[in-house]
């Protein structure tokens, strides 16, 4: 087999009916997806194919996982390979599927519209997802944020987040993570110097919210603690 069939239909129900999206095959065996005729991502054996151009390619290839693509022996300056253990899980595949669009000249508008999705993906957000996953009792909060994230709606706040009995418990934003615990709980992480307090943005801070702000932090082990916060709460 010259590609991982599996990693291809994964990339194919991502894209669903994008338009303008065709397949074809392509030097070294693999597959590629091409979106009005420049290639988004391709399969190579297992490996992910992702297009970026000169401006990214650097801090792209400082992400885990990422190495150059070689063809005959020489560096392909368009291209990188991102190892299968990189996109495990529909967020992961799905954020290195988005930061392989095309290079153009978007509008205004467009570059306003995907300055998160053409950032690169945060590793961070699918380890944690995958971990939830892999938990029974967890798996659900992993599915309903599959499926928020998958959808085609407008993005509304809490959209990209983890909940649990309907209620919000954590979500991704500005490049970390925040979660809701308890305030005693909040004012230890602040004190310690592992979060700070949470500013939605309309400058009142919510006291009972916290934003990670130490890489030290598991982020799945502080996921796991806020959704057994919010879990356990009463309705």
């Amino acid at each position: 087999m010259a590609y991982d069939e599996a990693l291809a239909a994964r990339i194919r129900t991502l894209l669903g009916t994008t338009p303008g999206v065709t397949e074809k095959r392509i030097v070294g065996g693999g597959l590629g997806f091409m979106r009005d005729g420049k290639m988004v991502v391709g399969v190579m054996k297992d490996d992910l194919m992702m297009r970026t151009g000169p401006e990214r390619r650097a801090d792209v290839l400082k992400q885990p996982g990422v190495r150059p693509l070689r063809l005959g022996g020489k560096v392909t300056a368009a291209y990188v390979l991102v190892d299968p253990a990189a996109i495990r899980g529909r967020t992961a595949l799905r954020k290195w599927i988005e930061l392989g669009a095309p290079s153009g000249r978007p509008t205004k508008t467009a570059r306003r519209k995907h300055t998160t999705a053409n950032a690169a993906p945060d590793l961070r957000i699918g380890k944690l997802i995958d971990v939830f996953r892999g938990d029974p009792k967890l798996r659900a909060v992993a599915e309903t944020f599959d499926a928020s994230n998958a959808s085609a709606r407008p993005r509304r706040f809490g959209s990209n987040g983890l909940k649990a009995n309907g209620k919000l418990f954590a979500l991704f934003t500005q490049g970390t993570l925040v979660v809701k615990l308890p305030k005693a709980r909040v004012d230890a992480l602040v004190a310690k110097g592992d979060g700070k307090p949470f500013d939605p943005g309309h400058g009142r801070l919510m006291k009972e919210w916290v934003t990670v702000v130490s890489p030290k932090v598991s982020w799945s082990a502080l996921a796991k603690e806020a959704h057994a916060f919010v879990a356990s709460a009463k309705r």
